[in-house]
């Protein structure tokens, strides 16, 4: 493995939501570890129902006091971990018996914390980011002692030892590079000199730890994004996301009954397309491969020999580039149009800034804005969901100028 450089593939929830699945994960791996070296980055194991879900549920049930349903779905979550071990190692009694013992452990640490949410009656963020992380831990864990049952040399890395999130200044979550690029190199070296080799490794998404070592997420589609940071960490060749589709189509299937995969999509196209609402990669997904100019491959979990889609950066001569051409068609559903008009509107400055300000006080979301040049009105898109949020924002903000 000496002198290979790492590529980096993540398995989502579909991917490892069974024992079969988990096999069809790891027979796709299988081919690609004699020409690299590969990190696995894996989430909770989906399927229905999906252990996420189910965690978060189990604190909300807490919340309410609702105490049968926290403790079935505690059981559930056990019981669907136990199955796939058992099925995934039955040659390994004494593995299967750590592993599902290693469950056991957190869910009576879980059963605990839940204990205290109860008393509280309130479901805190911290908490919620806490338990909610705990599906990947596991499939991860599952998932490497899987590999080295069949000789292939993985080791288990826990996302929360290396990425390091900060959370000040109202930016949202923004990883900090310096720091995490410092724990990845200490964790290579250290299992380098422990092992006295270069393993492969198969790595928690989703998870993160804050700058000031609280445990968090990282939010919608975090197990993506955990991908693309480790892809950029790890100076990697390139980063395949498998999934269960075979790649950005062209509209969705589901709608137009002609969608084709489109097999080369630039790093902007899919940023565009995601944002307007193409399902397939977030587009935060797409930042740290930027940075660092690595495609990312959207591939078929259940269709492997599908050629998929490459994400990556056209070069500007020697390849043809979609300068004038569509590339795709995708829609957003459930939005909410408001408009804001009246004659105290007229020629009065800062009025778009005193929009957003109200917006963001609650924590409303744009997603375009169309304005008149005498300002005399103002029309934006939020999701449904927030339409009656920002509307008792503004009527608030705005007031005075509405009632002339």
């Amino acid at each position: 493995m000496s002198g290979k450089s790492f590529a980096v593939h993540k398995f989502g929830g579909t991917s490892v939501g069974t024992a079969d699945s988990i096999r069809k994960c790891i027979e796709i791996v299988k081919t690609l570890v004699p020409n690299n070296r590969i990190a696995m980055v894996v989430s909770a194991m989906g399927g229905q129902p999906k252990v996420t879900d189910m965690l978060l549920d189990s604190v909300h049930a807490s919340a309410s006091v609702n105490e049968e349903k926290r403790d079935n779905l505690l059981v559930a979550i056990l019981d669907k971990h136990s199955v796939a071990i058992k099925d995934l190692l039955p040659d390994h009694p004494i593995e299967v018996e750590r592993l599902i013992r290693i469950v056991q452990k957190d869910l009576e640490d879980i059963h605990v914390i839940l204990k205290a949410v109860q008393l509280l009656q309130n479901a805190g963020e911290l908490i919620l980011e806490l338990i909610s992380g705990y599906g990947e831990l596991w499939s991860a864990q599952v998932l490497a002692s899987v590999m080295q049952s069949m000789g292939m040399p993985f080791e288990f890395l826990n996302a929360r030892d290396v990425i390091r999130i900060r959370t000040e200044g109202g930016t949202g979550q923004m990883v900090d590079w310096e720091m995490s690029q410092h724990y990845i190199d200490e964790v290579l070296a250290a299992r380098e000199k422990e092992l006295g080799y270069k393993t492969h490794f198969v790595i928690t998404g989703f998870i993160a730890t804050t700058t000031d070592g609280v445990a968090t997420t990282l939010k919608r589609d975090g197990s993506d994004y955990s991908a693309s940071i480790f892809g950029y960490l790890l100076k990697a060749d390139a980063i395949t996301i498998w999934t269960d589709v075979s790649g950005v189509y062209s509209a969705d299937p589901r709608r137009v009954r002609g969608a084709q995969v489109i097999t080369q999509v630039s790093y902007n196209e899919a940023i565009e397309l995601s944002y307007f609402g193409a399902k397939v990669i977030h587009p935060k997904t797409v930042t740290p491969a930027i940075m660092a100019n690595i495609p990312i491959y959207i591939k078929n979990t259940f269709e492997p020999s599908a050629a998929g889609t490459r994400i990556y950066q056209p070069p500007s001569q020697g390849e043809a580039v979609r300068e004038k051409t569509v590339c795709g068609f995708s829609t957003v559903d459930n939005v909410a149009l408001l408009n804001i008009d009246g004659n105290g509107m007229v020629g009065v400055s800062g009025i778009a800034l005193r929009l957003f300000s109200a917006l963001e006080d609650v924590s409303v979301p744009v997603l375009f804005i169309a304005q008149a040049s005498s300002e005399h009105s103002i029309c934006f898109a939020t999701r449904e969901s927030h339409a009656l949020a920002a509307k008792e924002a503004i009527e608030a903000k705005f007031y005075w100028e509405l009632s002339k």
